[in-house]
């Protein structure tokens, strides 16, 4: 399925390499996507729940689905399944604490400074398409970023 000399490769590493050719030159540390568009073009994988992918600055992205369709999904994707992981709606399993807990993580060693999100261009559209599920995910990132870079100023 992955045959570089097959006509039909579509080279997904390099998709990530191109993207973080753009971090780069943006000076952003980490992308946040989740438009269905974004998952199928970076994962190689379908995604039909509301899905995340955090592509840092230097290595591979991890991918963020419904739990009941996580393996599945790694199945597909040219991601390994420990880049490919499952939410639920549970305490310390839902999709904001595990993708707050990965920037957090990532934030160790450089520390991450910049942030894209392509889930809306601001906390106020989403709120005024009645969009509160993206606001609040928004909301959340931003206060666990804050957070990280006043911990590691002080």
């Amino acid at each position: 399925m992955y045959d570089k000399s097959s006509p039909y490769y579509i080279d997904f590493p390099g998709r990530i390499k191109a993207i973080q050719k753009g971090m780069a030159e943006e000076k952003l540390d980490l992308y946040l996507g989740s438009r269905l568009r974004t998952m199928s073009w970076t994962t190689d994988a379908f995604f039909p729940w509301r899905s995340f992918i955090v592509i840092p600055a230097d290595g591979l992205p991890t991918a963020f689905t419904f739990v009941i369709d996580a393996a599945r999904a790694a199945d597909d994707s040219w991601l390994d399944e420990d880049h490919v992981l499952g939410f639920a709606p549970m305490g310390g399993q839902d999709q904001i604490t595990q993708i707050s807990d990965l920037i957090s993580s990532l934030a160790q060693d450089p520390i991450v400074r910049s942030v894209a999100v392509n889930v809306a261009s601001t906390t106020e559209e989403n709120a005024a398409v009645g969009n509160v599920w993206d606001a609040e995910l928004e909301f959340s990132l931003i206060l666990t970023l804050q957070a990280d870079e006043e911990e590691a100023e002080g």
